[in-house]
């Protein structure tokens, strides 16, 4: 009995030990996030809408994922690609549960030619699909995890054969050769590269969980994938393996990699590309924001990336 007690009042130390690195990281960026995030939304009322292409199939597709707290970060990193990309491309938005009709209308005012689904809307499509093939477990992973949608969602509902997915803590700070140099000629799938594996198990434990050798590093934050590797089946069976926690954080990343990986994956170029790093220069021309929220990778992408982002929009 004495072991057990020490074990669990070991876990609660370790437990209270975490909450309170956590709170010295983000406490302090917290004032600054708040205000810069007041500022950027009013400054992102005062730009012109975009027109971007019609949902249709054609060309580039882009896919954003977004709850009403991510909208104005969205709207930024929409209109920083629409002011770095040549060519036209067509944009699709789903919302979380929490994304009322009132933030789909200010995407909208933004985009006229988006196709913006709430959930609600998404929900009565998808889930007669689902229950239909007897995918009960997709249907459970899209409600602990809203980032599903970017494998079930994205199968079901967009047209065309591929996309690119943006999370909306990214922003285009040059002309997007990226794009036109890598996805026109993909064979397979691309994605930025992590800092490190963020896979809901170990790394070396993944290829016996899988039955595929998951390619490493893999961040779903930018991606460009073909539609036909989002195996609805295949994602079913593993969502149902022992121990696998669907509402993990990195529970869409680990599935999305595993299917990627039985095909060819490749990253976008570190020297055009930068993840989740508060050194970036502006030789880059496009940057993934991705840190604890709020902090100062946060604040870097509010203060620098969206700024740049503004001025691109005022002298296009």
């Amino acid at each position: 009995m004495r072991i057990r007690e020490n074990v669990r009042l070991l876990l609660e130390f370790t437990h209270l030990l975490q909450k309170y690195r956590y709170a010295r990281y983000r406490l302090p960026h917290w004032p600054k996030v708040k205000a810069l995030r007041w500022y950027r939304a009013l400054q992102i009322e005062k730009t012109a809408p975009v027109s971007t292409a019609p949902v249709n199939g054609d060309g580039l597709n882009v896919l954003y994922v977004t709850g009403p707290r991510q909208v104005t970060d969205l709207l930024y990193s929409a209109k920083s690609v629409a002011a770095n990309l040549a060519r036209p491309f067509s944009m699709t938005v789903y919302g979380d549960k929490h994304l009322g009709p009132v933030d789909a209308d200010r995407i909208a005012r933004h985009f006229p030619h988006a196709d913006v689904w709430t959930k609600a809307r998404r929900d009565e499509v998808v889930l007669p699909d689902l229950a239909k093939a007897d995918l009960h477990r997709c249907i459970e992973f899209r409600e602990k995890l809203p980032m599903a949608a970017k494998i079930i969602d994205a199968k079901l509902l967009l047209s065309g054969d591929a996309f690119v997915l943006l999370d909306t803590d990214t922003v285009a700070l040059r002309p997007l050769s990226i794009f036109e140099d890598m996805v026109e000629k993909a064979d397979g799938c691309i994605f930025g590269k992590d800092a490190d594996n963020a896979y809901v198990f170990p790394y070396e434990e993944l290829e016996s969980r899988f039955r595929v050798r998951v390619v490493p590093q893999i961040n779903t934050g930018l991606f460009y994938v073909r539609k036909e590797i989002l195996d609805l089946q295949q994602v079913e069976e593993w969502l149902s393996m022992p121990g696998f926690d669907m509402s993990n954080g990195w529970a869409e990343q680990t599935i999305i990699a595993a299917l990627a990986s039985k095909g060819t994956v490749r990253y976008f170029p570190e020297d055009r590309y930068d993840m989740g790093s508060r050194s970036h220069t502006f030789a880059r021309e496009f940057v993934h924001y991705c840190g604890m929220k709020p902090g100062p990778v946060e604040v870097e992408m509010l203060r620098v990336g969206q700024g740049a982002a503004l001025r691109a929009m005022e002298h296009e």
